[in-house]
């Protein structure tokens, strides 16, 4: 048998060619496959989602400080409710959906993704904690 590449004389069993390196056989070669990690998409999208409920809790903070300041004056008992339902339940289907997709993640494959997609789930989970006390003890 020869190099289909170079043409130097190779053994009946070789998968490589000694000469030239390359490989021989097409189903050996690494590169000519691509490898799917399972679950990878999940990860990302449950660490995207964890990203941005902490970044949307963290403007939360912010605009319940303005909210508190003009709280006497102009917003009654309903509106009040409805700001906190709003804002609180949004937050709530964003970490449940990050942290429910992570977790999926990480039972199919147990990478950086699925952890980090955890954690940032987790913290937004205990900053609407704090935010509902803060809230609670408001009105």
């Amino acid at each position: 048998m020869y190099c289909k590449y170079c043409g130097s004389k190779l053994k009946d069993d070789a998968d490589v060619c000694l000469k030239c390196g390359k490989f021989i056989k097409e189903e050996i070669n690494p590169v000519s496959k691509k490898v799917k990690i399972p679950g990878k998409g999940l990860s990302i999208a449950g660490m995207i989602l964890g990203i941005f409920a902490i970044l949307l809790m963290m403007g939360e903070f912010d605009s319940i400080s303005d909210f508190e300041a003009e709280l006497p004056f102009v917003y009654t008992n309903t509106q009040f409710a409805l700001f906190i339902f709003n804002y609180l339940f949004m937050d709530f289907l964003f970490i449940c959906t990050g942290l429910a997709l992570s977790i999926v993640g990480f039972t199919k494959n147990k990478n950086g993704f699925n952890i980090s997609g955890m954690i940032l789930n987790g913290i937004s989970l205990f900053l609407l904690f704090v935010l509902f006390l803060l809230l609670a003890g408001t009105y």
